[in-house]
């Protein structure tokens, strides 16, 4: 459990735009918001909706957080870390007894079609493997792999997409 609540703390790793943040702060409630995200710009979104929160801009690998957390919330961020093994032990060492960590990433198959063609892409962990890392440090309370699949009439309607996903603010 997340404890009192007048204790709890929340981090969200790369708050981006504030998407997850506005949606969190409808749903959770929280003693105090700490937010990262490597943009400075992101700081202004996450106090559009909690005009409190602490923003900290940097490499999340880099920062050091002083206090522990009830709650580490990210979302399509982690698949951008070379060694997720070593976010999840951050993660993990940053958290409460019974502190949760709920994320969201791409897996192998994310842009499988582009990748085709341009034989570009991240080094995506697969489901199983994320698992396996996972299991090192937490309970895996609940994990869940979908596929959503978007069609495009053209390939400029594809390139338009990509740029929209790709930049960050």
């Amino acid at each position: 459990g997340l404890g009192d609540v007048y204790k709890r703390q929340a981090l969200e790793i790369g708050a981006g735009a504030g998407l997850l943040t506005e949606e969190l702060h409808k749903k959770i409630t929280y003693h105090k918001y700490y937010a990262n995200d490597l943009v400075e710009k992101s700081e202004y979104y996450v106090k559009k909706y909690i005009p409190n929160a602490v923003f900290e801009a940097g490499d999340f690998k880099r920062i050091n957080y002083s206090q522990k957390f009830d709650l580490i919330i990210s979302n399509a961020v982690f698949q951008w870390f070379e060694n997720p093994e070593k976010i999840f032990l951050k993660c993990s060492s940053l958290l409460n007894t019974d502190g949760i960590l709920a994320f969201s990433t791409f897996l192998p198959e994310n842009f499988k079609e582009f990748y085709s063609i341009t034989k570009l892409s991240l080094e995506y962990k697969t489901f199983s493997e994320l698992q396996t890392m996972l299991q090192l440090h937490f309970e895996i309370i609940s994990s869940e792999q979908f596929e959503y699949k978007m069609k495009f009439e053209n390939p400029l309607q594809i390139l338009a997409h990509m740029k929209l996903s790709l930049i960050h603010i």
